[in-house]
């Protein structure tokens, strides 16, 4: 298990799990209903809300990079 601190918020990522959104995504480790992941909430913070039916993607493919310039 991969742990990252934003904003005071624990998101983790299992690299080798066999799901891929856990083992491909930072997601927020509490156990709420309507959990963000990690590049979701950093594209919020940084652009406003996503639009609805929209998804934030990264521009270079690495999920890892969640650089808002990369979102």
């Amino acid at each position: 298990m991969e742990t990252v601190i934003y904003k005071g918020i624990k998101y983790v990522r299992y690299p080798n799990s066999k799901d891929r959104t856990a083992r491909v995504y930072f997601r927020q480790s509490s156990h709420k209903k309507n959990k963000k992941r990690l590049h979701q909430q950093i594209y919020i913070d940084n652009f406003g809300k996503i639009p609805k039916g929209f998804h934030v993607h990264h521009k270079d493919g690495s999920s890892l990079n969640n650089e808002p310039s990369n979102l």
